[in-house]
Formats: structure tokens, C-alpha cells, sequence
């Protein structure tokens, strides 16, 4: 993973100029709070009892000092992530590998686990296809009883060509079949097609493998801020194998993704993939 840390990771120096912006923003937004505050106080003070247009400023004023609060919350805790973890841009979530079910589909090439204090969920595949012309493909991504957070799943779609975009495969002694995916609210009617030509696969990724503790303590640095905390690694769909460098990322409240720590295998897990 070393290559995507370095492609998708914002540097250091970047890191800093952001810091910096926010701590600008953050003194204005304050500062325009401050303001808008007064005004709140003074409307109530000198019109005292309200007409209907005065309550309809009031109402104005205070929603504007609800979005300002937001503003200034959301910026703390950026700030607050950014100074002890890295962002990472997630759209290296989208690229391929191929899978032959029974045809050769493009699907994504890592899987993404959430972490709880003792364990690590499986991630879940669904695919189902029909093997005709036009063919039509569905796939849906899952943590075990639960949908993956849009910010991955976003992602993790591009890996079948969602939208516009196709994919061709090749059916053994019959001509090519084009395919459109659609996953999520991408909504499309299904073919009528018999058993022979309808596909439903279930694929699941699991992690097989030891977590270090200095990466456990900084899971748990990153859950005071984010109960949202997650292992990314290199998929094998349906086969248990040990990876040797996941990443370990968080989902801020406000959505950001920011690179925890990554790990290799520690001899103990050497010793488990050779034995089993």
C-alpha cells in the first residue's frame, strides 16, 4: 500500500497550509457569530412585545447563527483530525480487478472492514447479472447486517463502470455482450430471463490477520473524535489470505477521510499463513 500512501496521502507541508486556512476561517465565522448574536440580543431587547415582522428577523437571525456554529464546529474538528492524522482521497477505491462468475466482471479491487474494539467485520459482495444481450448488472456493498457510508461506496461502484460506462465480456463459443451496472438509487427494470441466464453470486471479504498494538492505540485516538474507523486492504473475494499492508482510515463526522496507520504482517502471521 505504500504506492497508494503516497499517491492519495496529503503531504505534509499540504496539511499545514489547510490547518492554517481553517484557523483563518474559523476566527471569522467566530467573529460573524459574535455579530449576529448581538443582534439576536438587541432585537429582543428593544422589541419587546414582537410584531410578526420582527419575529420573522428574529427567526433569520438565529437560523444564521445556527449555520455559523455548524460552520465553526465542523472546521474544529478538521482542524482537530488534521493535526494528528493525514487526509487520504478515497477514489483509489475504484480501481479493478477481474472476477470470472461465470463471465469476466471487473469488481473492486480492495474491501473495506469496519473495526469495533475487538473485532473486524467481513465486507460483503452482492452481484446478480443477466447473461444476454444488454446485459444488465446490479451490485450492492456491505459490512455484514449493514450498508457501507456513501464515502466508500462512491467509490467502490466506479469499479463496475456505474452510469454511462460499459464493460464487454465474453461468453465462451458466443459473440461479446455489452453490460451497464447500476447499483444503489440507480434504478432499472429487469429482463425476464430464465435460471440458465440469471446469475446471483454472494462474494465476501474477510481480514485474516493481527493488528498491532501501537495501530489499536491509534484506532483508539481516532474513535474520541469518530466511531467510524476502518481497514482497507487489497480484496481476495471468497478466499481466506492473510494481506500484508492494509491502511486503517477514519470518517470524520464531517465526512473527511484521514489515513490512521497502515501495518505489515508481524512473524506471528507469517507463521499462520504457512501452517493453514
Amino acid at each position: 500500500m505504500d504506492n497508494i500512501i503516497e499517491q492519495f496521502v496529503e503531504t505534509d507541508e499540504q496539511n499545514d497550509v489547510i490547518i492554517a486556512d481553517h484557523t483563518t476561517k474559523m476566527e471569522e465565522l467566530e467573529n460573524d457569530l459574535v455579530r449576529c448574536e448581538a443582534s439576536i440580543k438587541n432585537l429582543k431587547d428593544t422589541c419587546e412585545p414582537m410584531w410578526d415582522s420582527e419575529r420573522a428577523v428574529l427567526k433569520g437571525l438565529m437560523s444564521e447563527a445556527s449555520k455559523l456554529q455548524k460552520g465553526i464546529d465542523s472546521l474544529k474538528i478538521d482542524k482537530s483530525m488534521r493535526q494528528s492524522f493525514r487526509p487520504i482521497d478515497l477514489s483509489f477505491l475504484a480501481r479493478r480487478q477481474i472476477l470470472e462468475i461465470p463471465e469476466k466482471v471487473s469488481v473492486p479491487l480492495f474491501s473495506v472492514h469496519k473495526t469495533h474494539s475487538n473485532q473486524v467485520d467481513d465486507m460483503e459482495m452482492r452481484i446478480r447479472y443477466d447473461l444476454r444481450p444488454r446485459v444488465r448488472v446490479k451490485a450492492s456493498f456491505f459490512r455484514v447486517g449493514y450498508r457501507l457510508p456513501e464515502v466508500f461506496s462512491d467509490h467502490l461502484v466506479n469499479a463496475f463502470g456505474v452510469g454511462e460506462q460499459t464493460f464487454v465480456w465474453k461468453k465462451e463459443g458466443a459473440s461479446e455482450y455489452e453490460g451497464r451496472i447500476a447499483m444503489g438509487k440507480k434504478k432499472f427494470k429487469w429482463l425476464k430471463t430464465s435460471d440458465a441466464e440469471s446469475f446471483r453470486r454472494k462474494f465476501v471479504s474477510k481480514f485474516v490477520g493481527i493488528i498491532p498494538a501501537e495501530v489499536k492505540e491509534k484506532i483508539q485516538e481516532a474513535r474520541e473524535i469518530s466511531e467510524e474507523v476502518y481497514l482497507i486492504k487489497e480484496a481476495q473475494w471468497d478466499v481466506q489470505e492473510i494481506v500484508t499492508d492494509p491502511l486503517i482510515v477514519c470518517i470524520s463526522p464531517t465526512g473527511e477521510a484521514y489515513l490512521i496507520g497502515s501495518f505489515d504482517c508481524t512473524p506471528v502471521e507469517y507463521w499462520a499463513k504457512k501452517e493453514f
